[in-house]
């Protein structure tokens, strides 16, 4: 019996050791699949198709840092133009490039940002590129070559100029996260600890004290999103029917209770202009970053999933096209819809916008002389 028990375990012991040896030499043959299949992807063009696809990709990364069109000058087609009067050698050589591009950038964008993406860009098609600046004006003149020729010749050029007369159509945002009971605890943390700037509108029923703590515990900036509305709503957080000292005194306990809060909305869910009056100008006894909710763009698009992210940057970017240059935005998010704004927030940086809390956003309005009670109706369409 032993003897048998002895075999069992010899042969369990082969089948494991003859296991990883399989595991290990499949990884090693996969490992070279995939080299392969990486080498494979970097497709044998011609002069002329790597001169094509190396400038459409080169003017499509710039649009892609918000680069505008007529802020590019080539150079090649001016001297096309001016061929028939030949003065030098060197303009005989400049045409023989495969482009010559002239690049004006504003002063808030770093031409780097744009060298690393056009860099990784020529290394899968196996040219790199030769960079020098001008220490006064930091301006760049980049040289492109193949990366395999040693006497690295110039295959295309690119200028990045500076300059002060242009700004990409850009503006500051603020995303408002508001459902975060929606949220659980484990997915509200990882939100809360992500490294993107935005606001969240604190929840205030008794009940969600718990979800208060880890706020406060985040150091995230919180907004009150307060009701004001008639003696039949049941749910506001002040009723014209009130006696005077009750609604007084929750504005009171409202302030001292929340006194870290980054500002305080208010949201009139019936006309009544006398009583948001009355509880705006108690609030400002104690504060003076209360606001209408009408401040707000209210988010609610009927796209889920990833469409979500991209009407909400698409109505961004229309709205800073149309001279917008402080933007709120109070969104209902969902632990998913969180998830695929995040990824897809750098495409939007890239282009010169900037994430920003909510009290930021007002101070840069200040700043810029404008209306600091900017309102949602204004929007342009």
């Amino acid at each position: 019996m032993q003897k048998r028990l002895k075999i069992k375990i010899l042969i369990t012991i082969s089948l494991l050791i003859l296991s990883i040896i399989l595991l290990f030499v499949y990884s090693k043959v996969k490992k070279g699949e995939d080299e392969n299949e990486k080498k494979n992807t970097l497709v044998s063009y011609t002069s002329e198709q790597l001169k094509k696809l190396t400038s459409a990709e080169v003017d499509t990364i710039l649009a892609g840092f918000g680069i505008k069109s007529e802020w590019i000058t080539d150079r090649l087609r001016k001297d096309t133009v001016k061929k028939q009067n030949p003065e030098t050698d060197k303009q005989s050589s400049t045409s023989k490039l495969w482009f010559h591009k002239d690049v004006l950038i504003p002063k808030d964008l770093s031409a780097s940002e744009l060298i690393v993406e056009i860099n990784d860009f020529l290394k899968a098609i196996k040219l790199l590129t030769n960079v020098n600046e001008d220490p006064k004006t930091r301006n760049l003149s980049v040289d492109i070559c193949f990366s395999s020729d040693t006497t690295k010749k110039t295959l295309a050029k690119i200028n990045f100029i500076y300059s002060d007369k242009i700004k990409r159509d850009a503006a500051d945002v603020c995303v408002i996260l508001n459902n975060l009971h929606n949220f659980t605890e484990k997915e509200l943390n990882i939100v809360l600890n992500s490294p993107e700037k935005f606001a969240l509108i604190l929840p205030t029923h008794i009940e969600e004290t718990d979800i208060q703590s880890v706020i406060f515990d985040s150091k995230k900036e919180y907004l009150l999103l307060l009701n004001i509305g008639s003696d039949e709503d049941i749910e506001a957080d002040f009723r014209s029917d009130m006696r005077s000292e009750n609604w007084k005194s929750k504005v009171r306990s409202s302030c001292y209770e929340y006194d870290k809060a980054g500002g305080v909305l208010l949201n009139v869910r019936s006309d009544q202009f006398k009583f948001e009056t009355d509880v705006n100008e108690e609030f400002r006894k104690y504060r003076n970053n209360v606001y209408r909710d009408t401040i707000l763009i209210k988010f609610d698009p009927d796209e889920d999933g990833k469409k979500k992210i991209i009407v909400l940057f698409n109505d961004i970017k229309k709205s800073a096209k149309n001279g917008y240059s402080n933007l709120i935005y109070l969104v209902d998010f969902s632990y998913e819809d969180f998830q695929n704004y995040s990824k897809e927030l750098f495409e939007l940086e890239k282009k010169g916008y900037k994430l920003m809390t909510f009290s930021n956003v007002i101070k840069r309005r200040v700043q810029k002389g404008e209306d600091v009670n900017q309102e949602e109706e204004d929007k342009p369409e």
